[in-house]
């Protein structure tokens, strides 16, 4: 009665509190949603399958000159595979490949065509070389053709997008058609659209961006480095996936096991892609948010992940405002507990007396039953030895009587 009362006192409360829930309901939606469309930070989930093992996807993101090559990448990846076996998995553990992986290095130069009417060219083209299963990672939507495969007979095809593709031929449907970067022609393997999504757009600026066979990329500008580095493996324990990453690239060991955001001041910067939207996670990025808007590297984002960082802020807001949200519904909740302990404390203190009174009763209750019992019990010994005695008496008075008639007679 004293918590309804308690209510109906302070209703208006209580519909500040239903408000501030659904206020908080919404932007659980919200965060949910912006999550949700960030494909690129997903591979995990995809590549999971029945769940049986539990992947990670992690990042490494490298400055232009800290020399990581191709044989850089085939060394890290045979340290992970080393690091994965002394986890105990193996290739024959899972049907299919065990974890993939994907890497990109990046330069800008021009893209154009000749045609009978003289070649047109479009300038300051982002070109992006990738390997590894790239598309498995950031997978583009496709207006005409195909993405190129790390393993085609036919390296020499790029994927372009539907700027440079109207700006070159007027259409989007030219796959199979040619153009030329750097002086040497390539196949138009298909045309895709960027994404519409704000945040990528701004990342991306006004520049064009086409993708090229990594091994060509690097036979044509073989003094860019690769600056990023992704992959999607198995996570037995918190971390693992990011530590393995850590250790295949060499990294000083006191900087590995650092659970707190701090500023990095290698020419590496790692990611675990998988759980940098946990809301732990986000909320200490948030606390050291003025830290890291410091530059301490010259690492170079790509645009996908420029995209990530600036979406990240954005949840770090939506979630101190869920909270905030929701802390006078704690509240709320901390005085109804509060209120109904006192109630559970006064029915206690007034029953308490009357419960012990009537255990008690009954526990005398149950002592008289065993005294009578026993009582009863001994009586009934008692008349046994009694009938016993009696017995044996008349006996011996019979047998006296017998032995002194037969006396008698003898006489």
């Amino acid at each position: 009665m004293r918590l309804i009362s308690w209510c109906k006192k302070h209703w208006k409360l209580l519909c500040i509190d239903m408000v501030c829930i659904i206020f908080a309901l919404v932007l659980s939606g919200s965060m949910s949603h912006i999550i949700g469309r960030q494909y690129s930070q997903q591979e995990a989930d995809r590549w999971q399958g029945d769940g049986a093992i539990k992947y990670h996807q992690v990042s490494a993101y490298m400055q232009r000159d800290s020399a990581v090559t191709l044989e850089t990448i085939s060394q890290v990846r045979s340290d992970i595979q080393g690091k994965l076996l002394e986890a105990s998995y193996a290739q024959d553990s899972v049907t299919g490949r065990l974890w993939i992986d994907a890497y990109m290095a990046q330069t800008n130069d021009s893209v154009s065509k000749t045609s009978d009417m003289g070649m047109q060219s479009v300038e300051n083209v982002r070109i992006l070389g990738v390997g590894g299963d790239f598309f498995q990672f950031h997978a583009q939507d496709l207006i005409s053709g195909s993405e190129f495969r790390d393993d085609d007979i036919s390296q020499d095809k790029v994927l372009i997008d539907r700027e440079t593709a109207w700006q070159l031929y007027g259409g989007t449907d030219i796959a199979g058609k040619t153009v030329e970067i750097g002086s040497r022609q390539f196949v138009i393997s298909g045309v895709y659209a960027a994404k519409e999504d704000k945040t990528e757009r701004q990342a991306r600026g006004e520049q064009s961006y086409v993708f090229m066979d990594y091994d060509v990329f690097h036979e044509m500008y073989p003094e860019e480095n690769i600056v990023s580095y992704e992959a999607v493996m198995p996570n037995p324990v918190k971390g693992f996936a990011l530590l393995a990453l850590k250790e295949a690239f060499g990294e000083p060991e006191d900087t590995m096991y650092a659970e707190d955001v701090v500023l990095s001041f290698s020419d590496k910067e790692y990611v675990d892609n998988t759980s940098r939207f946990d809301a732990l996670i986000l909320l200490k990025k948030l606390a050291a948010l003025p830290k890291l808007m410091m530059r301490t590297t010259q690492v170079s984002y790509p645009y996908w992940e420029n995209a990530v960082r600036a979406l990240e802020i954005r949840l770090e807001v939506l979630l101190l405002l869920k909270i905030m949200f929701l802390l006078p519904v704690i509240v709320t909740i901390a005085i109804v507990i509060v209120i109904c302990l006192k109630m559970l404390r006064q029915y206690l203190k007034d029953n308490f007396g009357r419960w012990m009174d009537a255990a008690c009763r009954k526990w005398d209750e149950k002592a008289r039953e065993r005294m009578q019992k026993r009582a009863l019990a001994e009586e009934t010994e008692d008349e046994k030895l009694q009938n016993m005695m009696n017995s044996a008496m008349t006996g011996l008075g019979d047998a006296v009587t017998e032995i002194v008639g037969e006396q008698k007679n003898e006489v």
